[in-house]
């Protein structure tokens, strides 16, 4: 078992950050076989491997918010 010298601090609060000129943003599980669940809209997808969106909106959108969140099958 390792012991850090300093105590890690665990960061609950959510993240903000703002990226600009992202014509495409690609997601994929951290592992092979885990499988993600998406939702967009409100419809949801179980068993999703990966997905990508793409800046190619009819209309000019300044912002996309990303939400990322972690569950596990029980």
């Amino acid at each position: 078992m390792f012991l850090s010298k300093k105590p890690k601090e665990k960061d609950l609060e959510p993240k903000s950050q703002v990226i600009e000129g992202i014509t495409r943003l690609i997601c994929t599980a951290k592992h092979q076989n885990t499988m993600l669940r998406v939702s967009i809209d409100g419809v949801e997808w179980n068993d999703v491997k990966f997905f990508q969106l793409a800046a190619q909106w009819p209309t000019h959108v300044k912002y996309l918010p990303v939400g990322i969140f972690g569950y596990s099958k029980t």
